[in-house]
């Protein structure tokens, strides 16, 4: 198992999370991971 990452909290509006957990269920993923992925995808499409 890998080392354990940081943990980070976040303002979001509820709709934004509703609609993420929604994703997160249908791709059999938890909610952080799907966050996490989202943000991973973005920043590489920014060339970083």
């Amino acid at each position: 198992m890998g080392a354990e990452k940081p943990v980070y909290s976040f303002r979001l509006n509820p709709e934004l999370v509703d609609a993420l957990k929604v994703l997160a269920k249908e791709q059999n993923r938890n909610l952080s991971n799907l966050v996490e992925t989202i943000l991973i995808e973005y920043v590489k499409k920014q060339g970083n």
